[in-house]
């Protein structure tokens, strides 16, 4: 049976509404989605955009930058320390000092507000209700889109001042890993399984081909095993073997030379909490890394989708894009994370490298060429991965419709010359030249492109922003 159109792009749980309720709430919603419900008339789809501590991570994005951002600022607090990722900047007599006690208020609000909405989603008994994760995502952002403002305010007002870093100066760090932890899971995860593994059962792909594909998808997105060794149990049972994410491991071999080498120097008055510190830094760069790897996979496998004629071309799809339209919205998803991460790559420059471009007239050759790698080379490398990922998504895709429309036309044309009859095995009467007027003259105004036009334009001057803020501010 034919997957419906309009269900290609949705989530395979049966939750609904926007992105930014998709990630879980510790202490209201199940830590794992591995036994959740799926979508009425849907199952859940054995293919999996990455599994085990990471697709938790994933899942539960708000706790875990609640937990990290937590820790950065208690420990700011209590010792000065010095935090290696990010951009920092010091701010000097701008610092307030914080006792100890004052910091109970922080996790007492969040408990009140917690048993707040737990008390009112009881009272109204409805799980489509979602208070809780709407409050917590627009809380953290309203909290993080504040300290991007007053950051860029001190750079550009020239009061960054002291030796002293401030954790306003890690908002924007901690706003692009809430918002791209949101948009992977909605977009990759839930909606992302659904699309890849239903595509099958659409009407644009040949299913024996597909199923190559998928399978190939399925098994490079799959877990390592690492070896074939179980621990046995005392009921008889075993445990094992284990299993790892490729984009963990991945993570953890290429930051493996870089990890114990700050935890060598730090010099802090508080040691102990330093080291708690950085390692909740390590944990976010793995989780990130981690995220990336897969992502990079999955873009690979959507461009080798495009590029080997594994989809056809259908004028008069109900989609009103010949069939195409789930592929332009996972196309768009992927364009508005890539947005995200121009945003902090503008951030970063205006922050930093503005900053740091003053002392540079009597900087080293060497320092002249580190500014170049940490803030120049980054928007020059986004600005490149745009352009690539426009071409090798919307163009390709419009280039393959274009052509499928192309081809129906010529086909119709022959069998009007040659005076032949309709192909009995075609299963749309969009090609019966019996009709009164020309089939061709139809399809020139079919479709050639997934998403409307102006969205096209929209896009394309949403990946601009960030590098034309960044020179602007």
């Amino acid at each position: 049976m034919a997957a419906e159109a309009d269900t290609l792009w949705q989530r395979w749980t049966a939750d609904t509404g926007p992105f930014y309720q998709s990630c879980a709430i510790l202490g209201f919603d199940p830590v794992s989605d591995a036994n959740l419900e799926p979508r009425a008339g849907a199952e859940k789809p054995p293919l999996q955009f990455c599994s085990g501590l990471l697709r938790l991570a994933l899942r539960n994005t708000p706790v875990l930058l609640l937990f990290a951002a937590s820790v950065s600022f208690v420990v700011e607090q209590l010792n000065d320390f010095y935090l290696p990722f990010g951009t920092f900047h010091s701010l000097g007599g701008l610092s307030v000092s914080i006792q100890t006690e004052f910091l109970l208020v922080v996790p007492f609000a969040i408990l009140w507000i917690a048993l707040l909405a737990r008390i009112f989603r009881g009272a109204v008994s409805t799980d489509d209700l979602k208070i809780h994760r709407t409050l917590v995502f627009f809380g953290s952002l309203l909290l993080l889109v504040a300290g991007v403002g007053y950051s860029t305010y001190l750079v550009v007002t020239n009061k960054v001042t002291g030796s002293q870093q401030h954790l306003a100066f890690r908002s924007g760090y901690f706003l692009f890993i809430l918002l791209e932890g949101y948009l992977v899971y909605d977009g990759l995860v839930l909606r992302g399984e659904n699309l890849f593994w239903n595509l099958r059962d659409s009407e644009i792909v040949d299913s024996e081909r597909y199923d190559e594909f998928r399978k190939r998808l399925t098994s490079n997105l799959a877990p390592f095993e690492l070896g074939p060794f179980s621990v046995p149990l005392s009921d008889g049972k075993s445990v094992g073997p284990v299993h790892i994410s490729r984009g963990v491991l991945f993570a953890m071999v290429l930051l493996a030379p870089t990890i114990p080498l700050p935890l060598l120097t730090f010099e802090t008055s508080h040691p102990v909490l330093g080291k708690i510190s950085y390692s909740t830094t390590v944990v976010l760069q793995i989780f990130l890394v981690a995220v990336l790897f897969h992502f990079v996979i999955l873009l690979w496998h959507f461009s080798k989708l495009l590029s080997e004629d594994y989809l056809d071309y259908k004028p008069f799809h109900p989609d009103e894009h010949g069939g195409y339209r789930a592929l332009g919205r996972f196309a768009t998803r992927v364009n508005l994370m890539l947005v995200v991460a121009g945003g902090y790559v503008a951030f970063r420059f205006s922050t930093g490298g503005l900053t740091h471009l003053q002392g540079l007239a009597n900087a080293t050759p060497i320092g002249i060429v580190t500014w170049i790698i940490s803030f120049l080379g980054p928007l020059v490398v986004y600005a490149g991965v745009v352009i690539l990922w426009v071409y090798f998504s919307f163009w390709r895709i419009h280039r393959q419709m274009r052509r499928g429309r192309r081809e129906k036309i010529q086909k119709l044309q022959r069998r009007a010359r040659d005076g032949t009859e309709s192909d009995p095995t075609d299963d749309s009467q969009m090609e019966n030249i019996e009709l009164d007027a020309p089939v061709w003259e139809s399809l020139q105004g079919a479709p050639v492109w997934p998403i409307k036009r102006r969205s096209l334009l929209g896009i394309a001057f949403l990946d601009a922003i960030p590098v034309l803020a960044t020179f602007l501010l």
